[in-house]
């Protein structure tokens, strides 16, 4: 049932190609014509229930005309089929035994024929015969007539009129009178909406059992079409239809979104498994605008209070630093078979990070021959993780594919990068209940509440290449963000989400609100933007993921661990250099209860201290002690709440580390250290790549002793003073890991750090021995 239901939204999306109302936007197509569209739809069996898939989509069809004249005579090919459903799922690209028949079925295509004069279908069969024959023996007129039913054209082909708020009424559009709305013009296209031409339809309080079931049905959707041609370029559309099952009607709720073949959707599943929707207003206190950006603005225009803000200084060699990234294979139910292609950079920390794009995506044997396989990475999934390495997601698709795919050996792709920039733009405050500021290319519009004391909604549009910032500098007080509305209120939150992500932004109304402690004197307005045309492009090549990571000539993924990915998420840049370390101070971090104790230590004084409990008692007959945590994911029984970077966590408890809650008692603890520390810098030696250690070559070096003393031992910064540590043949990050370093060594005896190093320090001792004692007091066992 969804299959069809699949292929009958599919179709669905062809008729929006010959509706209209003047002249002036006409769709006739000419013999020959051919288009191709993404199509995914999203159906929920219930919307009483909740919005749960119960079926999701994609497909690439491509729609050709035949003939034009009395009749329009359209050949459908589906060249791309993907649907899961409940516990099934189907994947053109590869196909089980059983499903190998279906290959020609669809492969061929369909005929669907139109009377031009009345939009009515006239014909839709497949065009193999001897199949198209089987399925209408087994499954008769019930599948026909469901596939016929969405597949009739909603009223005579006409022209679409050109002036913003016109309205056209479309008769028996998918067997419902509906409403087409102009809503914006540009020199290219068209934007519009549908929506039933019953108003009382499309209301929220449609699904009252009182009314009658008629109501149940509801419509909304938008359409994006060429001027010059007629033809759609973007559709979402979503449909409300009753059902019955066993006696019992359910309402169920189907999207469908159509874009052309160069904008697919990048992960439509997520769209609606991650969505929500909330439109209460939720208040906190403003935050200032970080220290990073106001020291930049120094130079100021009068007229427009722009200063230089930040820019991206990002060179080639930051952003592409190699030619070598990695890939691996990742399956999904619902979007089916892709790769993740990664490679590493060397963005220097706190730094403008713009938008990075691959195109031209190829794949290759062993032997260096390009395979005959088509690959889509969409837009939406190219991005730098919180590493700033380059990931993007690419989707292998056609029909039988398995063959190809098994030779893979490599991918090659272009990557262009974008440059980004920050600005800050000052104004003075304008007073009144209705201000309006112009802010880079951005119009903002500040509106009063009505009956609300110093409470103000900020409106605006972003636009392709700028955004606003989601702060307003010099005021005080609280502010809360509204999620963008569009359409109307019974939309599923994936579905309004989909509207929001598809809709141009400068369509898309966005507020803030404010509510401020006093009336401020100036607003300091944050400007995001990006270049529109790429600064520099590379070509890279990905290799295997396995074999990548396990080879010390790859450089490493991870660049470091406690870097700002953007300079604007915080003024708190974590210090690499360790701070000066007070023996004397108390060293206990919080942990989850009172219960529990843990103190923590720079790993460099870690490896020249040791706990020693002087009273000594029995926990269950067993002593008590301090023992390191290797773990650092801070989700340890009893562990500490946070554990700060470049630290070692020491835990109370048992040897076997079973007994970790303590009550009713006192423990005291002899602290002695050996001396306090000094870090004294040492010539890297030289190695084959700026990544690798040679072990050999640093004197007394013991691959005995664990990363964690190794780190204890030693400091290795790169060029920007961030400490580096080691990786394994996994790529597996090690911190104060208990592993031995001979266990990750990488052949003939190198260690792989995290990052092109640039400076190794070795800590010695100096000074006189150290001692203190400490107590942790325990409470009893709380009553009750």
């Amino acid at each position: 049932m969804y299959l069809n239901n699949g292929i009958k939204a599919s179709f669905l999306l062809t008729l929006l190609t010959l509706v209209g109302c003047e002249k002036q936007v006409t769709f006739a197509p000419k013999e020959g014509d051919e288009k191709r569209y993404w199509v995914y739809t999203h159906t929920t069996q219930d919307i009483a229930q909740g919005y749960d898939t119960a079926m999701i989509s994609e497909s690439l069809v491509h729609y050709r005309v035949d003939e034009v004249g009395d009749t329009l005579k359209l050949h459908i090919t589906p060249e791309h089929l993907q649907f899961s459903a409940g516990y099934s799922s189907f994947s053109s690209v590869e196909l089980s035994s059983s499903q190998q028949k279906m290959v020609p079925f669809f492969q061929d295509g369909f005929d669907v024929s139109y009377n031009m004069e009345t939009g009515e279908q006239v014909e839709f069969k497949g065009r193999n015969q001897a199949m198209w024959d089987e399925l209408v023996k087994k499954r008769g007129d019930v599948v026909l007539n469901s596939l016929k039913s969405t597949m009739n054209a909603p009223g005579l082909l006409q022209s679409l009129p050109t002036k913003v708020g016109r309205q056209v009424t479309l008769d028996n559009f998918n067997g419902r009178s509906v409403t087409l709305t102009v809503n914006q013009l540009t020199e290219s296209t068209l934007f519009a909406t549908v929506s039933l031409a019953d108003k009382r339809s499309n209301d929220k309080q449609a699904d009252d059992p009182q009314t009658p079931s008629n109501s149940h049905h509801q419509l909304y959707g938008k359409l994006e079409i060429d001027r010059a041609t007629g033809w759609v370029n973007s559709l979402n559309l979503v449909m409300n239809v009753p059902v019955d099952v066993y006696g019992e009607t359910k309402v169920t709720q189907t999207t469908v979104a159509m874009r052309s073949e160069e904008q697919p959707i990048g992960a439509f599943s997520d769209i609606f498994a991650h969505a929500y929707y909330d439109d209460e207003l939720y208040w906190y206190d403003i935050e200032p605008i970080p220290e990073a950006i106001l020291v930049k603005g120094t130079t100021v225009e009068a007229e427009t209070g722009k200063n230089e803000g930040l820019q991206d200084q990002l060179t080639q060699d930051d952003v592409m630093p190699y030619e070598q990234g990695m890939f691996n294979k990742e399956n999904t139910r619902s979007d089916g078979q892709g790769f993740r292609l990664a490679f590493p950079t060397q963005i220097p920390p706190n730094q403008v990070v713009g938008h990075i794009a691959m195109r031209d995506v190829r794949a290759y044997t062993n032997d260096g021959d390009k395979i005959d396989l088509k690959l889509v990475t969409p837009n939406a999934l190219q991005f730098f993780d919180e590493n700033v390495n380059v990931n993007a997601m690419v989707q292998p698709i056609g029909w039988n594919k398995g063959a190809e795919l098994k030779e893979i050996s490599t991918f090659a792709a272009h990557i262009d990068y974008y440059k980004g920039a920050i600005e800050l733009h000052s104004l003075p405050w304008q007073g009144g209940s209705s201000q309006s500021y112009q802010v880079g290319d951005l119009q903002v519009a500040i509106k009063k509440v009505p009956g609300a004391e110093n409470e103000y909604r900020v409106e605006y549009h972003n636009s392709e290449y700028q955004w606003l910032g989601f702060t307003i500098g010099g005021v005080q007080g609280q502010m809360a963000f509204s999620p963008p509305k569009t359409g109307p209120e019974w939309l599923s939150p994936g579905s309004r989400q989909l509207f929001v992500q598809s809709t141009p932004p400068e369509l898309i109304t966005r507020t803030m609100s404010f509510k401020f402690s006093e009336e401020p004197k100036e607003l300091m307005f944050i400007v995001h933007s990006q270049n529109e045309t790429p600064s520099f492009s590379q070509e890279v090549e990905f290799l295997d993921r396995e074999w990548y990571l396990a080879s010390a000539e790859m450089p490493p993924m991870t660049n470091n661990l406690n870097r700002e990915y953007y300079p604007l998420e915080s003024d708190n840049v974590v210090e690499q250099s360790a701070s000066a370390f007070d023996f004397h101070a108390d060293h206990r971090v919080a942990t989850e209860s009172l219960q529990n104790a843990v103190v923590a230590l720079p790993m460099e004084w870690a490896a020249l201290c040791q706990f020693d409990i002087v009273n000594a008692p029995q926990v269950n007959g067993k002593p008590l002690e301090w023992k390191p945590q290797s773990e650092v994911d801070n989700d340890l029984p009893g562990g500490p709440v946070t554990i700060e970077p470049n630290t070692i966590a020491f835990q109370l408890m048992t040897p076997d580390g079973v007994r970790r809650y303590f009550y009713d008692m006192a423990i005291t603890t002899r602290f002695t250290c050996a001396g306090k520390t000094k870090w004294n810098q040492m010539s890297p030696p030289s190695s084959p790549k700026p990544w690798l250690i040679d072990i050999s070559a640093i004197e007394g070096f013991d691959a005995k002793q664990t990363v964690a003393d190794f780190l204890g031992r030693y400091r290795i910064l790169d060029q920007h003073g961030q400490k580096l540590v080691p990786i394994d043949q996994q790529g597996e990050v090690l911190t104060a890991s208990d592993r031995l370093l001979s266990e990750i060594l990488f052949a003939p005896g190198y260690l792989k750090m995290s990052g092109s190093i640039s400076r190794i320090e070795e800590v010695v001792v100096q000074g006189a021995p150290l001692e203190k004692q400490f107590v942790v007091q325990f409470p009893p066992l709380p009553k009750g």
